[in-house]
């Protein structure tokens, strides 16, 4: 079958699911159905296919312990399954479809896992194929495509800030804040994702449910040789910057500073997190605008740290202080100061901040 080999640990409720392609767009409907079996279909009608999802009653299989590792297998092939068909409903670039193909791969090689003894085997077995032409549908969507202009907005990575995790991955089931630390962690179901001062810092996917980027790295894009930006890695600010002046790195906090004569770049974890623009010589963007999603005008205190971003522009200065857990923007003279993603203040001396 030419599948990769891969498990992954613990446990949850196992779902009733159906995937299908088809023309019509996007559909969900639940009902209750309490002993049918997991089903995930594919139906490829034309170039103009897309996804439709329809999950049936949420129940269990009493035959099989749910927390045996018989089951696990089968249970995160759902969930590998689901996730790649969420990414399916709205991929556009060349990197989401690639993105695709490997989820659907990845399912199909969990459901190629599962033990001859388990009460679904047979029909793990059907998804198998099932999931391999999902798999070569994404690869041709993937080949059709260019490479994308600016960056996904269906993925997050490492660097990725709170309140873009929300959006696209979702409320957590739990969150566990560690204020003395600067640290929150945000759970789903079992996997869960660790944040630092409102940025993303690591994660675990238990439960393949995260919709994290291949590695937590960002995906390439044309434009990522002009510029980078907060959350982007270490080899992308040194291809757009060059070689720096200045090196200093700190193995015990995995820190790293960049300097370009009198401006640096902070990296944390292999990550852009901070930097100083004295020079005007740093080539950073930061709140590339979303497509589909004008700019405001102005922003409130209630108004979450992307939007700000997206209406004040590219910070002269973006600062982390651990002592306090803050992140303060700086617009020339004028700041704002976050708190694990969220406004706690802000002084406009330059008055040159679009507040309201």
């Amino acid at each position: 079958m030419n599948w990769r080999k891969g498990k992954t640990p613990p446990a949850f409720e196992n779902a009733e699911i159906s995937i299908y392609l088809t023309e019509e767009g996007l559909r969900i409907r639940r009902k209750q159905s309490w002993q049918r079996p997991l089903g995930v279909g594919l139906a490829l009608a034309g170039v103009a296919a897309a996804t439709a999802i329809a999950v049936g009653g949420l129940g269990f299989w009493r035959a099989a312990d749910p927390r045996s590792p018989a089951s696990e297998d089968f249970r995160l092939a759902v969930n590998k399954a689901m996730s790649a068909a969420q990414l399916t409903q709205a991929a556009r670039s060349r990197e989401e479809w690639e993105t695709v193909a490997v989820w659907w791969q990845d399912a199909g090689d969990l459901m190629d896992e599962v033990p001859t003894r388990h009460p679904q085997y047979a029909l793990a077995q059907a998804k198998v194929q099932e999931y391999q032409r999902n798999r070569n549908y994404a690869r041709r969507k993937a080949a059709d495509q260019p490479l994308a202009t600016e960056p996904t907005t269906q993925l997050w990575t490492l660097g990725t800030t709170r309140d873009t995790l929300l959006r696209i991955q979702g409320t957590p089931t739990r969150i566990v804040r560690y204020d003395s630390l600067c640290k929150e962690v945000f759970y789903y179901k079992s996997s869960k994702v660790d944040l630092r001062n409102g940025y993303i810092t690591g994660y675990d996917d238990l439960d393949n449910n995260l919709l994290v980027a291949d590695g937590g790295h960002p995906p390439k894009y044309q434009s990522s040789g002009d510029f980078w930006t907060l959350g982007s890695s270490r080899e992308e600010v040194l291809k757009v910057q060059g070689t720096p002046t200045q090196l200093v790195q700190d193995d015990a906090l995995r820190s790293e500073l960049l300097y370009y004569d009198n401006s640096l770049v902070e990296l944390q974890h292999g990550v852009v997190t901070s930097y100083r623009n004295f020079d005007q010589n740093l080539k950073v963007v930061v709140a590339v605008p979303v497509a589909g999603r004008p700019v405001p005008d102005f922003w409130t205190l209630d108004s979450p740290r992307e939007e700000i971003l997206r209406v004040q522009g590219t910070p002269t200065q973006v600062l982390q202080n651990d002592a306090l857990c803050q992140e303060t923007v700086y617009y020339n003279n004028s700041s704002i100061q976050f708190k694990n993603g969220a406004i706690v203040g802000y002084d406009n001396l330059s008055r040159n901040l679009k507040i309201r």
